[in-house]
């Protein structure tokens, strides 16, 4: 339910030396000269840092530049990009780690890094509703240490529900336990390509447009450990499993992700005629897409 001895101590070294370069570059808080293992970081402090951090990863980046790392140390740094940030509910706690789902009803196994998180948040019985951050760490899934639990009741009726959304994913195998870190590195920098691409829309057009490809690329596909690719075949299924809405909202979907193809294809990562393919497949699906989604 929680790292090893070895696994924590790179965890904080690593997060400790991202917080204290980031209050450095930024002037968060003047107060705090140097955050280390030695010294720690109080934690008004590291909540405001940690906020500037998932606020905008590019500092990851800055990190990087200015720091000489080992090759496995650089990879765990930018696999945080793919951070997953908000409320959750911790449902329940099994021994490999704690239960928990997000507000797109994804499940996840979580584990503690120096404690479970189940003696976290011992003084909250689950299911709970909790504020945090997800992060890939190696072959596992872990928070970045800065859980805050919230004091309301979860009434029957939504206990329920959070039970039922565990068991069916227990039953399907969508259980999401790791975040393939080359995939991630992967799918970012086809992200770079087609934002780029896309680049003379407008600020809010773009955000739209990346938010869709993320939720596609990342945690769809990725969360299957499979590759921009195979999307190219999986779209059915996507529709019929992850979405809901109205059909204005589905169209708005399958114009996100036409976009992404058309730029895949323009930078030879997918045939053209694979692409001609997808367009066909989502012109011809559609009106069915469009009406099951908005039942």
């Amino acid at each position: 339910m929680k790292l090893s001895k070895q696994d924590s101590d790179l965890f904080f070294d690593l997060w400790f030396s991202l917080l204290d370069y980031t209050n450095k570059k930024y002037g968060i808080d003047t107060s705090t000269k140097i955050i280390n293992r030695k010294t720690g970081v109080n934690l008004t402090s590291a909540f405001r840092i940690s906020d500037k951090i998932w606020e905008d990863t590019s500092v990851i980046d800055d990190y990087l530049a200015e720091n000489e790392l080992p090759e496995d140390e650089q990879k765990i740094l930018k696999s945080w990009h793919y951070r997953i940030k908000g409320t959750f509910v911790i449902e329940r706690h099994l021994k490999k780690g704690a239960v928990i789902i997000d507000n797109e009803d994804n499940v996840y196994i979580v584990k503690g890094l120096t404690q479970s998180i189940r003696d976290l948040t011992c003084d909250f019985p689950t299911p709970v509703y909790i504020k945090g951050t997800l992060l890939p760490f190696k072959n596992v899934i872990i928070t970045d240490g800065l859980i805050m639990p919230y004091n309301v009741i979860i009434g029957g009726n939504m206990r329920a529900e959070l039970k039922e959304l565990y068991m069916e994913a227990k039953r399907n195998d969508w259980i999401i336990e790791k975040m393939n870190i080359d995939l991630l590195d992967e799918n970012r920098h086809l992200l770079k390509f087609f934002k780029s691409d896309i680049s003379n829309l407008s600020e809010k057009t773009i955000d739209n447009h990346m938010k869709i490809v993320q939720w596609y690329l990342i945690y769809y596909l990725a969360n299957q450990d499979l590759r921009m690719q195979d999307g190219l075949n999986c779209l059915d299924d996507f529709f019929n499993r992850e979405v809901s809405g109205s059909p204005n909202e589905i169209k708005k979907i399958c114009t996100s992700i036409k976009k992404f193809y058309k730029s895949m294809a323009e930078h030879n990562k997918i045939s053209e005629d694979d692409y001609k393919s997808l367009c066909s497949e989502i012109k011809e699906n559609f009106p069915r897409w469009a009406e099951e989604c908005n039942l």
